[in-house]
């Protein structure tokens, strides 16, 4: 697994679980300081979010409810598949 990867699995581990990215990334301290940089990242995007869409405030995001508008290009298309065609 290569650390881009490794770092993103990690992230989504903390945006589901609540964890703490200390312990999370605990088997791999050398990606911790990329792996907080990405979360404060997830974060600001998440403030922007609450601040477009008020309701949103009462729902905890993660990569479940995250508005598809907002979804990495070449991971999912706005329709919900992969940019592979799966």
């Amino acid at each position: 697994m290569t650390d881009q990867s490794h770092i993103k699995k990690l992230l989504e581990e903390i945006l589901e679980s609540n964890r703490d990215p200390v312990v999370v990334c605990a088997g791999r301290p050398d990606l911790l300081p990329e792996l907080h940089r990405r979360l404060q990242e997830v974060r600001r995007t998440e403030r922007q979010v609450e601040r477009l869409f008020p309701e949103w405030n009462r729902r905890p995001m993660n990569r479940n409810n995250f508005p598809t508008a907002f979804a990495r290009v070449g991971e999912v298309d706005r329709f919900g598949a992969t940019a592979e065609g799966s």
